[in-house]
């Protein structure tokens, strides 16, 4: 038991390591993933908010107008209560989607030269949460627009954030493990696994 915690403090140190050193080529190819995902979109940048906005407005409509949910939510319109829920799981299911994914899409970092694998899932990280950002950014705006005043759990927010990015980031690593990122892994039974995890998140997390 005690040789297994000493290997796997190595591992996190070898991995620690690894992002520290190759920290510049992390936030390249994070910029370039960001820059190589919008480029090819008919619309553009547009479409990293034209996209969830859309989303967004199926679920409003579904709720407000379909179902004639019109009341507040813990004192807030239902609107700003969606669109707060909203944000954040379109980050979240960005990186459970694509954070195994990328291993594949990137493999020739690890065929072709000498590139740690661990910060592949990392820099595509960032380059979704840089969208995740900007439509939080969009958030806040919308909600000053609704009259909403500003409150001292605005500065709890980066801390969310961070530690968001870290469990997401930890979760990937459980599943590359796991075989997340083999080819056979998107037609096994394992996706439909998570992706009734998703759905069931998604809901209770509206509750």
């Amino acid at each position: 038991m005690l040789k297994k915690n000493e290997k796997d403090i190595m591992e996190l140190k070898n991995l620690v390591k690894d992002h520290v050193e190759w920290r510049h080529q992390i936030f390249k190819l994070a910029k370039s993933d960001l820059i190589k995902t919008y480029s090819g979109a008919a619309l553009g940048w547009a479409w990293a908010i034209i996209k969830p906005s859309v989303t967004i407005f199926v679920y409003w409509f579904a709720f407000s107008i379909g179902l004639r949910h019109r009341g507040d939510i813990y004192g807030f319109p239902f609107f700003l209560w969606l669109i707060a829920g909203m944000v954040p799981w379109f980050y979240i299911q960005e990186m459970l989607t694509q954070g195994t994914t990328c291993m594949r899409r990137y493999k020739h970092l690890i065929t072709k030269m000498k590139f740690p694998v661990s910060t592949i899932p990392t820099f595509v990280g960032m380059s979704k949460f840089v969208i995740h950002l900007l439509l939080f950014a969009i958030v806040i705006v919308i909600y000053f627009l609704f009259g909403e005043p500003f409150t001292l759990y605005y500065l709890q927010l980066p801390i969310y954030m961070l530690l968001m990015f870290l469990f997401l980031r930890g979760l990937d690593i459980v599943r590359i493990g796991a075989g997340g990122d083999k080819p056979g892994f998107c037609e096994s039974g394992q996706i439909v696994y998570y992706g009734a995890v998703l759905a069931f998140g998604h809901y209770v997390a509206g509750e």
